[in-house]
């Protein structure tokens, strides 16, 4: 009979699959938000061509590998780190984490907010309707949005149950806002309202994608706007405004430290040109995703208003939805870029040096010279006749001991 592998071996096997896992889930779905990625920049790509932008073939071509380079390579890599944080912190919740125990009003707000979370999380599937695509891209887009399902609902779930993790907070909601209020500072509101912009954006996309999706099952166009706007900008502008301002305001108020310990991180040059393009292709992405929805409400007959305020709001939430982008892969990608691909400790030799006296050109000075072996420092040139025994040098240390100069030996102090 062969051995039973012991129950360290069984707990190995078991965080090897564990892990092996969520980085093949937090890949793909990297991988699949890098694809929604390239869809938005290949929208982009055809309304230059639909207003009468001629381009050759060639700069087409540089157009598209460029936004599949950018759109999916930068995005799926960025989004890896992150996925793999959050979904390690849920897997942990089985595990290892517990919480505290909640009152009758907490449980209630948990439930809730859970349900909430899954929602949202059902509705970036329907996401991948947004972007009118058929054939190969559109069965990936498909999958992609199965993906994006199964992964933004572990990730945002698992924090908003660790939220309810720490100490329980007695105060008042007044004074609560009040302490918020006290304690806030410059950077900590930039982040308040990048976070703002950023959820409007998502609330957007979202409304996109649900709508599309419900005049595809033969709902009609005006119910299925009210019905996606109305979920999308309650449930949905709550939990993205919750999971990114949680990272995005810490971020902001020590926005120069955090930069410092990105740039102190490994492969820094590289990460600071992912984290740069996947800001972009989000601006990029709820640009794109404002510009369909503007069309289809317009398509059903409301009023909408000037062209103007559209313009500049949608270039004022899709730079928000930016900004918020890079700080996101910024904070994550030094969270975890040693943590996931550790470099070997750089140790430090120090060599040993003995100075060896060699004749000068000089008749009253002697020059000292290294070699490979006993440290030897501070010490002043002699001058020259005098045996070692008077020079006062201790061949183990190297270490001038003036008691042992004679009187008579004058230190020579030339520089």
């Amino acid at each position: 009979m062969p051995e039973q592998p012991t129950q360290g071996k069984q707990s190995r096997y078991l965080t090897y699959i564990k892990n092996i896992g969520i980085y093949s889930l937090s890949f793909l779905g990297g991988a699949a938000i890098g694809l929604q990625s390239c869809l938005a920049l290949f929208d982009l790509i055809q309304k230059l061509l639909s207003i009468g932008v001629a381009l050759s073939k060639a700069v087409l071509a540089l157009l598209y590998g460029t936004a599949i380079l950018f759109g999916g390579v930068c995005s799926c890599i960025a989004n890896f780190f992150l996925n793999v944080e959050l979904l390690e912190g849920f897997a942990e919740r089985f595990t290892t984490k517990s919480m505290r125990p909640l009152s009758t009003w907490e449980k209630i707000i948990c439930a809730l907010g859970t349900i909430a979370f899954v929602i949202v999380g059902v509705m970036f599937t329907l996401t991948v309707f947004a972007f009118d695509s058929t054939g190969v891209i559109g069965i990936l887009g498909i999958i992609a949005g199965a993906f994006l399902a199964i992964l933004s609902i572990p990730q945002q779930v698992e924090v908003w149950l660790d939220s309810f993790g720490k100490k329980r907070d007695n105060r008042s909601l007044w004074k609560t806002f009040v302490d918020w209020n006290n304690s806030l500072t410059l950077g900590k509101f930039t982040g308040f309202v990048m976070s703002v912009g950023n959820s409007l954006a998502f609330s957007i996309l979202l409304t996109l994608g649900f709508a599309v999706f419900l005049t595809s099952v033969a709902v009609p166009l005006t119910p299925a706007l009210i019905t996606a706007f109305s979920t999308a900008f309650t449930l949905g502008l709550f939990t993205q405004f919750f999971f990114f301002n949680i990272y995005v305001s810490p971020f902001c108020d020590r926005f120069s430290q955090n930069i410092e310990k990105f740039w102190a991180s490994h492969c820094s040059p590289f990460g600071l040109f992912v984290c740069a393009i996947t800001g972009l292709v989000n601006a990029a992405l709820f640009f794109s995703s404002t510009g369909l929805l503007v069309g289809l409400v317009a398509s059903a007959g409301i009023v909408m208003p000037p062209v103007g305020f559209i313009i500049a709001a949608n270039i004022a939430i899709s730079a928000s939805a930016g900004f918020v982008a890079f700080i996101i892969s910024v904070d994550f990608w030094t969270r975890n870029i040693g943590r996931l691909f550790p470099q070997p400790a750089k140790t430090v030799v120090e060599s040993t040096k003995e100075l060896k006296r060699t004749p000068s050109t000089s008749y009253l000075r002697e020059e000292m010279q290294p070699t490979n072996q006993v440290p030897l420092t501070n010490v002043r040139p002699l001058r020259s006749g005098l045996t070692p025994r008077h020079r006062g040098i201790n061949s183990e240390y190297g270490i001038e001991r003036r008691e042992r100069v004679s009187r008579t030996a004058k230190v020579v102090t030339r520089r």
